[in-house]
């Protein structure tokens, strides 16, 4: 798993951020319940690899890029917070604006 911060974003403490996605997908793939605390280690005993990359970015607002590898090929999503939404901007390099639930 890749995360790629964009923006001010990733000027801070990321280590929620990467959680949250790490619980997000771990509680898809798993019997036991990921959460912020615990998705780090779930993740390692996994033998998940996740990498975190900050890049500034001049044409939006802050956003995050989620790429997961898999045996099957790699699926890549980008989301920002608009108008205090979360939407997703973008799947596999398709463009789009999809309003997400908040929780």
């Amino acid at each position: 798993m890749r995360l790629t911060y964009f923006g001010k974003i990733g000027d801070g403490n990321t280590s929620l951020l990467r959680n949250a996605g790490l619980a997000g997908l771990l509680t898809r793939s798993s019997t036991r319940k990921a959460n912020l605390v615990n998705a780090g280690q779930m993740a390692e005993h996994r033998g998940w690899n996740v990498a975190e990359a900050h890049e500034k970015r001049s044409i939006h607002t802050d956003s995050i890029r989620l790429e997961v590898e898999t045996d099957a090929g790699v699926t890549v999503v980008e989301g920002v917070v608009l108008l205090d939404k979360p939407r997703l901007i973008q799947v596999d390099g398709i463009h789009c604006e999809i309003t997400l639930p908040a929780s």
